[in-house]
């Protein structure tokens, strides 16, 4: 509530709280005339809830308006007079949700079953609901906190088609829950209709006039219509107040009868009695004769206040209808009595006098228009649409019009009953690809036919995308030339979005239709401005400015809100690239979300989501810049929906302390998400992140952290770490050898470095002068992060030389010559550093007398000794080579073979030599070896290995892979395949599969095996019998095309001859023939032995009848009858063909084959009939 007035400065000013005197920022203030609308001035409160206006002197209302998600209810503070200075104090209420229910029922107090309750808000902008009662009257329905009018929607409420909506003026306040019941100015008329008799007339039909009802307890109105039931009558629920009424009654024959309804004051009752009438019927034609099936007979009195009928004819147009005796005018209504959408009503001037029961056709001038479709080839175009626009037709004898759409059928034609009179008019084809063809049809004078021949076009497809590249699936896309009169066409893509349309060479600009496309009632149209020159076949994709809109609800406790909806107003959308609208409504689904495609552009927009309880709650949609998710949560404490559209905040933890601002460890960062009110839930919680790269101030980022509105965040901290120790290096001068021994004293320096905390401390040089081995020189060095390095240095000093002793692996003979390799070894000694390098072993391999061997010590340190020793030598073997008999290319022999031994020798001469050896037994891997001595006692030893020998031929043997019959024949090629083997050597060449193809008998095939020793094997297969050629036929006895006289009938017969297994079955012949003497003649079912079938041989020909071969066939048949009248019938057949009376030439036939003394069977009076037909094809 609100208190103070308007200061004598005219001045509007005060402060804006809530109950919890907190003041409210945002709160819209709007100054009123007093008990007016315009608004005088308008303020928004400040950050302390503050406003400030200057107005014009006088008594105002003042109007606030908090925020929609603020919680809080608007207030109307009335008779503010400015007469005063004192500042006024608002305090707003909270916006709560209250639950009002009860039942609704009418006037005498019986309950409304599905009536629509209908709560609206007393105050500018606030929330309305409605909810629709059960059958029992009954309703709930959830509301904001306020003061509301009841209207009832009493919309079929009876279960008729009555409508009767009402509001009651009285304001109920409603802050609480509450059970209300709701009496409805209702009343229920009921209309009984009778025969003369008292029977009652069901299926009677009454309407009842759009009428308003205001009085100064509630306004509303009624209207609608409805039949009588079984027992005649008729009820319905109407507004107490309505006047009375004109109105009619129409009885099922089509009587219309004028009533006067009495006016309603309560429940009321009325008894109509139906008068006397006539009957007229008859058919309804077109002006051509055909029946209009289906058409409505429409007779309309001329006098003024006269009684009017109408019926619908059936399939063969036969009306029949029931008047009052009088003067009538026709009409005749053809929607859809040719099977189309084409409508064509007209009404004839003539009037007709109708006072008995008559029959009376009724000719409309209504004629066919036939449009036929057809490529450029000349085939039917099925499918293609035609629009005929409303062209109205007045004559002195009738007036009327014709209407209407439809398609061409399978032979590509399209049929409409239309006007006679209609002018030419200009119009357009459109094809099943979408091409759009104008097209001028002629005036209709009568039936008329027109073609139109598709003209050749180009061929334009891609896929059409929303702004954010997702395919828009079912959308229509349009081409409209930019030239005057030029060619249009549309399509709808499929549900990947790709589109494929037919349209002429031209420009065009492109407009892109989403009604429905992402599955809602959500509906975007947009042209794109920029033209493009369409003239050959092209691949063009579409990026139409559409964004998906997301409106998410869920209840305070997170869980989702269903069925709530949600309109979109119509707004249009005009820049310079495009121009378009976006309207339409849509629930959320089961998960609490409403998607809808809606134009990039659109601005801010009020609009309310309707919860399914009822409650409607006001809320304001954001400019449209792109795809959009707005998460609303609804409060029902407060009764308002919270748009979350803040993201978490992200507080960085972290687990350790930092020295002087660094980390000398790994970090591990936690992170702490908080979602700011109103908030739709908890947020996500990011992963830790342990950060162990070592830099100063680095940038730790965590990752996304979502509330489950998808408003995401990130939070951020900056990290030091130095976790390497400082770095120390030691350097011996001078250097060590490769040893690590030194054999002079030296000095060790200590070198320290640290890149990011820097160096504390250093130590200092140290030198080394005694020898020893392992001593050890350590420093330490410290970084300004508290990280140590110790470097250690191991140095040796060795300065005493070593020793080294020769050795020979074999004593020499008496001589003094050894006879073999000599082996000269070394062996060194040091005590401290250790040998470093002592002459390998080395052995003389080479002959030859005094040969003098060196050898060298060096320790560790560097320090040398070196020793020598003399060796004499004579070690050189005689020589062996062994050939043999040579293999082929796969390492085999087929015959003996042979190896032979040559032995020499440079020094002594050969002692002993092998004799040549032969090997003529079969395997594989045998060797021979040999031995030579020489004179000195040296010997030699060769060996021949991998001989092969395989004197034995390969086995092949032969089979027949395929399916012969009984008669041993083969229908389709075999093939032969051969299996070879060879149990040593191995097969080489085994031969492929042959598939026979050659047909004939006792044929064969020969395979040849090869091993890899080279011996062969042979194998055949015979008497193979092959035949897969079908038998030859011949059609005899007839040539094919040729004209035959009715009395010269050829006789067709079958020849059947086969060059291979010879002829199992002969072909045997069909006839056929059409309605006018064309014979086809067709062999069929000829085989041979080997089974092949023959393909059916057919011939055409044709038989031509003349009177006279008609006559004298007649006569046969007549004559074999034995009828005592045959003669007299001949003479009358035979005179009616001879003066070409065919069609009574039939009559007498088929009267000759029914009649009680028949001449000719049915049969022969079929095959008579048969032939006249031909001759004149009309009877």
């Amino acid at each position: 509530m609100g208190t103070g007035s308007v200061g004598e400065h005219s001045r509007a000013v005060g402060v804006v709280k809530d109950t919890g005197d907190v003041e409210q920022p945002d709160v819209l203030v709007e100054v009123l005339p007093a008990g007016g609308s315009a608004v005088v001035a308008s303020d928004t409160t400040d950050d302390f809830g503050q406003f400030d206006l200057s107005v014009p002197s006088g008594t105002y209302d003042i109007r606030f308006t908090p925020p929609a998600d603020s919680g809080l209810r608007s207030y109307l503070a009335t008779g503010v007079s400015a007469d005063s200075t004192t500042p006024l104090t608002v305090v707003l209420k909270s916006m709560a949700v209250a639950h009002v229910q009860g039942t609704v029922r009418d006037a005498a107090g019986s309950p409304l079953r599905n009536a629509t309750v209908i709560l609206s808000s007393t105050s500018p902008g606030g929330s309305n609901g409605f909810v629709q009662a059960d059958v029992n009257g009954h309703y709930a329905l959830d509301v904001l906190a306020g003061t509301y009018r009841y209207s009832v929607d009493c919309g079929g409420c009876r279960g008729t088609n009555f409508y009767t909506y009402v509001t009651l003026n009285a304001p109920v306040e409603i802050d609480h829950d509450l059970t209300r019941d709701v009496i409805a100015p209702i009343a229920t008329l009921t209309v009984a209709v009778r025969n003369a008799d008292g029977t009652p007339v069901s299926g009677a039909s009454m309407n009842y006039n759009f009428t308003n009802v205001d009085t100064a307890d509630y306004s509303g109105r009624t209207y609608g219509s409805g039949n009588t039931d079984t027992s005649g009558n008729l009820t319905a629920p109407v507004l107490i107040g309505l006047p009375q009424q004109s109105t009619s009654i129409r009885l099922p024959g089509g009587l219309n009868i004028p009533i006067t309804l009495p006016a309603i004051n309560g429940d009321t009752s009325t008894t109509v009695t139906v008068p006397a009438s006539v009957r007229v019927q008859g058919t309804v034609r077109d002006a051509a004769g055909s029946p209009l099936r289906n058409a409505t007979v429409i007779l309309s009195s001329t006098s003024p206040g006269g009684s009017n009928g109408f019926v619908q004819a059936d399939v063969n147009g036969h009306y029949a209808l029931d008047v009052l005796a009088g003067t009538y005018r026709y009409s005749v209504d053809c929607g859809g009595c040719r099977g189309t959408n084409f409508y064509t009503y007209v009404t004839l001037n003539a009037p007709v006098e109708i006072d008995h029961d008559l029959t009376r056709d009724v000719i409309a001038p209504i004629a066919t228009l036939t449009v036929a479709v057809r490529n450029a080839d000349g085939t039917p175009v099925s499918g293609a649409s035609m629009n005929y626009n409303f062209t109205n037709v007045d004559t002195a004898d009738y007036s009327g019009r014709t209407y209407g759409s439809g398609n061409t059928d399978t032979s590509g034609n399209l049929t409409a009953p239309v006007l006679i009179g209609l002018p030419q008019q200009s119009t357009s084809i459109r094809l099943p690809g979408g091409l759009n063809i104008p097209i001028t049809l002629p005036a209709i004078n009568g039936d008329t036919s027109t073609t139109v021949t598709v003209p050749a076009s180009v061929r334009v497809q891609g896929t059409v995308r929303d702004a954010a590249g997702s395919p828009l699936r079912n959308a229509t896309v349009i081409l409209s030339s930019t030239s005057p009169g030029g060619s249009n066409g549309f399509v709808q893509a499929d549900v990947n979005g790709h589109y494929a349309l037919d349209v002429l060479a031209g420009t065009y600009r492109y407009s892109v239709d989403c009604g429905g496309c992402r599955g809602t009632n959500f509906y975007t149209y947009v042209t794109l401005n920029a033209p493009v020159e369409i003239d050959h076949d092209l691949t063009r994709d579409v990026i139409a400015p559409i964004a998906t809109l997301t409106v998410a609800v869920r209840n305070a406790d997170g869980t989702p809100v269903s069925g709530a909806s949600m309109n979109y107003n119509f707004t249009n959308v005009d820049t310079a690239d495009y121009s378009g609208r976006t309207y339409g409504s849509g629930n959320t689904d089961t998960s609490g979300n409403l998607t809808a495609p809606v134009l990039i552009g659109l601005p801010q927009q009020s609009t309310s989501i309707r919860l399914p309880g009822g409650l409607n709650i006001p809320i304001t949609l954001p400019a449209i810049n792109g795809d959009r998710r707005l998460f609303y949560i609804f409060d029902r404490t407060t009764g308002a929906l919270y748009l979350d559209d803040q993201p978490p905040t992200v507080i960085p933890e972290v687990d350790a302390e930092a020295t002087n601002g660094w980390y000398n460890t790994p970090v591990t960062v936690t992170w702490k998400s908080v979602d700011p009110r109103p908030s739709s839930g908890t947020p996500t919680r990011p992963d830790p992140i342990t950060v162990s790269t070592e830099g100063a101030d680095q940038l730790v980022t965590s990752e996304p952290s979502c509330d489950p509105a998808g408003n995401c965040a990130t939070g951020s901290i900056r990290l030091s770490i130095d976790r390497t120790p400082p770095t120390i290096t030691a350097d011996v001068a001078p250097a060590a050898n490769d040893h690590g021994w030194h054999n002079n004293q030296m000095t060790v320096t200590f070198t320290c470095e640290d890149p990011l905390a820097g160096v504390a401390t250093c130590p200092a040089p140290v030198t080394v002068d005694q020898d020893g081995a392992g001593q050890v020189v350590t420093g330490t060095a410290t970084d300004r992060a508290g990280n140590t390095a110790t470097r250690t240095v191991i140095v040796n000093l060795d300065t005493a030389a070593p020793t080294i002793t020769p050795t020979v692996s074999q004593a020499p003979n008496s001589e003094g010559w050894n006879n073999g390799d000599v082996t000269v070894s070394f062996s060194c000694t040091d005590i401290l550093s250790g040998i470093a390098n002592c002459s390998p072993p080395v052995t003389l391999t080479e002959d030859g007398p005094n040969r003098e061997v060196s050898g060298t010590a060096v320790d560790k340190a560097g320090n040398t000794t070196v020793a020598t020793i003399t060796v004499s030598i004579d070690r050189t073997n005689p020589l062996i080579v062994a050939t043999r008999t040579p293999a082929n290319a796969d390492g085999w022999n087929n015959t003996p073979v042979t190896v032979t031994f040559t032995c020499t020798d440079a020094q002594s001469g050969i002692a002993s030599c092998p004799n040549p050896a032969t090997l003529d037994q079969d395997g594989a891997d045998q060797s021979v070896s040999g031995t030579t001595t020489n004179h000195a006692g040296s010997s030699a030893s060769t060996t021949i290995d991998d001989i092969n020998i395989d004197r034995t031929a390969p086995q092949i043997t032969a089979t027949v892979v395929g399916v012969k019959n009984s008669a041993g024949w083969y229908q389709s090629p075999p093939t032969i395949h051969f299996t070879c083997a060879d149990t040593l050597s191995g097969i080489a060449v085994c031969p492929a599969d042959v598939t026979v193809h050659r047909e004939g008998a006792d044929l064969t095939v020969t395979g040849v095996a090869l091993d890899k020793a080279g011996n062969t094997a042979t194998a055949e297969t015979t008497d193979l019998d092959i035949d897969y050629s079908p038998p030859a036929v011949t059609v005899t006895g007839v040539v094919n095309g040729t004209t035959y006289p009715l009395d010269e009938l050829p006789t067709v017969g079958c020849t059947t001859t086969d060059t291979g297994s010879g002829v199992a079955t002969d072909a045997s012949p069909n006839l056929d023939r059409d309605a006018t003497g064309h014979y086809t003649a067709t062999c069929t079912g000829a085989t041979d032995h080997a089974g092949n079938t023959a393909p059916a041989i057919t011939v055409t020909y044709t038989v031509a009848p003349t009177g006279e071969a008609l006559a004298t066939i007649t006569t046969v048949y007549v004559s074999n009858s034995g009828s005592p009248n045959a003669q007299g019938v001949i003479q009358d057949l035979t005179n009616k063909l001879e003066h070409g009376k065919i069609c009574q030439y039939i009559l007498k036939v088929n009267k000759e084959a029914t009649g009680p003394n028949p001449t000719l069977t049915a049969a022969q009076a079929a095959e008579l009939v048969y032939w006249a037909r031909i001759l004149d094809p009309t009877c």
